[in-house]
């Protein structure tokens, strides 16, 4: 998965595959790099890069983060490849009708924040998905009604794959 991270002001553009368990290749700037990533904590995890190994604490606000990686504090922004797209083609175009809800890689749901019938605004969680051993919050993109929650918990979902209808 193609990401832009922008690291305390400055903008990277990273490439994450997972390779195994725990296991993945991050390649940033094209520079590739072999880490191993466990959670050890809710928001804490252990990861050996070359070698060397770091505690990173993690605290999320949709795609933006601070980081905290030994002692060291950095603000942190998120964005995958399809949102960055959506953004470059939508403007502040306010989005109405009806609108799906699709997983933006591959994980699993973990929790169901909103259920059928429920109103929802713009940007508000509706699903959340644990990809790469972080939690993801999918969002809406306008205000409606949830027409149907399409995964329950536990559920494996594919990148793309349909997870709510919001009409």
């Amino acid at each position: 998965m193609k990401y832009e991270i922008t690291v305390n002001g400055k903008i990277l553009p990273v490439s994450i595959e997972e390779t195994g368990r725990f296991q993945y290749r991050v390649m940033i700037n094209r520079k590739a790099k072999f880490v191993d990533a466990h959670r050890t904590e809710a928001c804490v995890y252990s990861i050996l890069i070359d070698g060397k190994s770091y505690e990173v604490d993690i605290s999320a606000d949709g795609e933006n983060f601070i980081v905290d990686i030994d002692g060291e504090r950095h603000a942190v922004s998120v964005i995958d490849e399809r949102r960055k797209k959506l953004r470059s083609i939508g403007g502040q175009a306010k989005i109405s009708g009806k609108q799906v809800l699709t997983a933006p890689m591959p994980g699993r749901v973990v929790r169901i924040l909103k259920e059928r019938g429920e109103k929802v605004e713009k940007n508000q969680g509706v699903i959340v998905i644990e990809a790469m051993k972080m939690e993801n919050e999918i969002r809406t993109n306008g205000d409606g009604i949830i027409k149907g929650i399409l995964v329950k918990k536990g559920d494996t979902v594919e990148a793309g794959q349909k997870l709510a209808e919001i009409g």
